[in-house]
């Protein structure tokens, strides 16, 4: 399976750590998740599309399409 584009980290913390005598980075979320949950709140405060049978189904629906959107709005980055 090829390697995603994440984007890299949103939003990197970095750190000095005594213990080891080095800068740590933390890299929290990749920019990938984090611009999927910016949609998913789009999505969710929207009405509800209609046609799912389960409830589980309209979540994974959610799910799939913010990472979409997300991996939609990296690619547009990318030939910035």
């Amino acid at each position: 399976m090829p390697k995603v584009n994440d984007g890299g980290p949103a939003f990197p913390v970095e750190m000095y750590d005594a213990e080891v005598d080095m800068d740590t980075v933390f890299p929290g979320l990749s920019l990938r998740d984090y611009f999927a949950a910016k949609v998913l709140q789009g999505l969710v405060t929207a009405d509800a599309p209609s046609g799912f049978v389960t409830f589980e189904a309209l979540l994974e629906h959610y799910a799939v399409t913010s990472y979409q959107y997300a991996d939609a709005m990296l690619k547009e980055r990318a030939k910035g």
